[in-house]
């Protein structure tokens, strides 16, 4: 859950670092976390912000699922 939430960030925080220092020549929808800002917090469209919010949220949780069913990660001797 760490891992995942410093990959969440990370996808966010340099991509933005990057368009400011490159005075905006990233894309502000560069990546979807990126998306639902400006979404949420330029355009002021608060329910497409949450729709792709929830996308990730429901891939992020299948992938999850996907891993660990696969690998059999809680499986005891």
């Amino acid at each position: 859950m760490i891992l995942s939430i410093a990959v969440g960030s990370q996808l966010f925080v340099e991509p933005t670092l990057i368009s400011a220092a490159s005075s905006g020549l990233i894309n502000p929808s560069w990546s979807p976390n990126e998306l639902a800002y400006n979404y949420a917090f330029q355009q002021a469209n608060f329910n497409g912000a949450s729709a792709i919010s929830l996308d990730l949220l429901i891939l992020a949780l299948a992938c999850a699922a996907v891993i660990v069913t696969r690998s059999g990660l809680f499986k005891s001797n």
